[in-house]
């Protein structure tokens, strides 16, 4: 008995010292390919070719005698620390390769030679410092690459240069700091290119040119403090563009002139202080437009003008203490947020003129925190879709209003005192004046 203890209390501190290994029964192995679970595949972009899962199992290199018929291959959480040419040999139907979370160092060329038909590789997470040139040249059908999360500073000339299906490339959080022009020339595909936290501080001009398909850019996260006019002008396709969390002080002239198909925009946690008007003229399309946590402190007559399909405005979290009258076409804004936005109407700076800039407001207008004397005519002319409205008057609000979300508000209407008031009374008041 003291025998069989001894025994079991042995096996219990090997298991433990070494969380490697493999327990398959009653026996202990090392890692190896045996112990990947390769069964028919529930992707229905594989079917009916199985699938292998190999991930977490403390593998330092890639395993050999996979199943010729594979379609994905799941490597993920292991230790590999280099992949050699030659390490996928006969894997003609692979399309999915997931390798994040290892130790790789080098995108080393040819070695992805026998994988003809693979579309996404996922290589985040690792290790890598730099991409050689044509490092992807065996990549023909690649559609989707990830290389965030590595320690990338440089990106050598033509690295994606044999890439012609690719419509997605994740470079995100590495540090990069500078892309040189021509960097992502041989990509007529692209369709969203991510630059996310790469410690950016400038974009080269050309660096954006020949990119007729984008659809998505992501900049954000960066030091980027200026961004030349031209710098967007060969994207007749981009339909978002995030800008935010960098230390932009100003939006220049004729940076958004040449996007015709932009819905979204977002210029949140910058440093803009002021927006010339004319900044969005030529975006007929934007929907949403965020220009939240910044330093704005006026806004100019026809600022948002010609934003005819604008449903959603973020101007939160800035110090804007006018609002000039002036023309402004109508917006069918849904969602208009100042939240902790102070606006403040002086002598007549804020009045009709403005108000006429969200006519035809429905849904969702949030005005929280800290609103002062906003005269009543700011609001006239709300459509009778107008749902949440922050003015406790009766003639700012049309009777068709029904709901407010709002949380210590402190209004002043026409000078006229309303007070700190908690959601559950501005609804008590509100209720008395449509059903009275």
């Amino acid at each position: 008995m003291g025998r069989k203890l001894r025994h079991l209390l042995m096996f219990l501190l090997i298991t433990m010292k070494e969380p490697n290994l493999q327990v398959d029964g009653w026996w202990l192995s090392t890692p190896k390919a045996a112990d990947c679970k390769c069964a028919p595949s529930t992707d229905l972009s594989c079917k009916p070719s199985p699938r292998c899962d190999c991930h977490g199992l403390g593998l330092i290199s890639i395993p050999k005698n996979l199943p010729k018929s594979i379609c994905r291959l799941d490597l993920y959480n292991n230790q590999i620390r280099k992949i050699k040419p030659g390490a996928f040999p006969n894997l003609p139907r692979l399309q999915k390769l997931y390798l994040k979370r290892n130790q790789i160092k080098i995108f080393q060329i040819c070695v992805f030679a026998n994988l003809p038909q693979l579309e996404k590789l996922d290589l985040s997470f690792n290790q890598i410092t730099i991409i050689q040139s044509s490092a992807s040249e065996n990549l023909i059908n690649l559609k989707q690459l990830y290389l965030s999360s590595n320690q990338l500073t440089i990106i050598q000339p033509s690295a994606f240069s044999n890439l012609p299906r690719l419509q997605l490339l994740n470079l995100s959080n590495n540090k990069i700091r500078n892309i040189q022009p021509g960097t992502f020339a041989n990509l007529p595909r692209l369709e969203n290119l991510i630059l996310s936290a790469i410690n950016m501080t400038m974009i080269q001009p050309g660096v954006f040119s020949n990119l007729p398909r984008l659809q998505g850019l992501c900049l954000s996260n960066n030091e980027i403090t200026m961004i030349q006019p031209g710098t967007f002008a060969n994207l007749p396709r981009l339909g978002k563009l995030v800008l935010s969390d960098n230390q932009m002080r100003i939006i220049s002239l004729g940076l958004l002139a040449n996007l015709p198909r932009l819905q979204l925009l977002f210029l949140s946690d910058n440093q803009i202080t002021k927006i010339q008007p004319g900044t969005f003229a030529n975006l007929t399309r934007l929907e949403k437009l965020n220009l939240a946590s910044n330093q704005i402190t006026k806004i100019k007559p026809g600022t948002f003008a010609n934003l005819s399909r604008l449903e959603e405005l973020n101007l939160a979290v800035n110090q804007i203490t006018m609002i000039q009258e002036g023309p402004n076409s109508n917006i069918a804004l849904s969602n208009l947020n100042t939240t902790a936005t102070v606006v403040t109407s002086g002598h007549g700076q804020t009045g009709r003129g403005q108000s006429q800039a969200i006519t035809e407001s429905n849904t969702n207008t949030y005005l929280q925190d800290h609103v002062h004397t906003l005269p009543a005519e700011v609001f006239d002319q709300f459509s009778r879709h107008l749902a949440k409205c922050a003015l406790a008057h009766r003639e700012a609000a049309e009777r068709e209003a029904r709901r407010i979300i709002l949380s210590n508000l402190f209004i002043t209407c026409d000078h006229t005192s309303i007070g700190l008031l908690d959601r559950h009374r501005i609804l008590a008041l509100f209720e008395k004046f449509w059903d009275g």
